[in-house]
């Protein structure tokens, strides 16, 4: 019973393994840590693209810009596992070269639909955000 909880619990994927699998889609080796333009940008996604609601993030539009504190958290917990890493001295791109292979894990836990659109996603992102 212990290893059939253990089973499901590996096989759930959070919403940071989604932010993380995004990264990865993005196909960049850095790219800069800009908080407003990445909530914009994926502000901007979520209206183009099916995704499960487990992965949605509810944003606060009485601004000039689109925030979401869940998303500003997934962002502080990934920086501070250093699975999004920051280069000295300006701290101003993430280096998602250096843990391509983490990021990548993160992906390969989506279904092949899920991969699709997720690869699309970070297609947009790259040309949207610009890396």
């Amino acid at each position: 019973m212990l290893a059939d909880l253990k089973k499901e619990l590996e096989s759930r994927v959070t919403i940071d393994e989604y932010v993380m699998a995004l990264m990865y889609s993005i196909d960049e080796d850095t790219i800069k840590k800009q908080p407003s333009d990445l909530f914009k940008a994926i502000f901007n996604l979520q209206s183009h693209y099916d995704i499960p609601k487990q992965f949605r993030f509810i944003f606060d539009k009485s601004s000039i810009i689109p925030y979401s504190e869940d998303l500003a958290d997934v962002l502080f917990r990934l920086e501070t596992s250093t699975v999004l890493s920051t280069g000295n001295p300006s701290y101003d791109h993430y280096n998602i070269q250096l843990k391509k292979e983490v990021l990548g894990e993160a992906f390969q836990k989506f279904d092949n639909v899920m991969q699709d659109t997720i690869r699309q996603m970070g297609k947009e992102l790259r040309e949207t955000y610009g890396m």
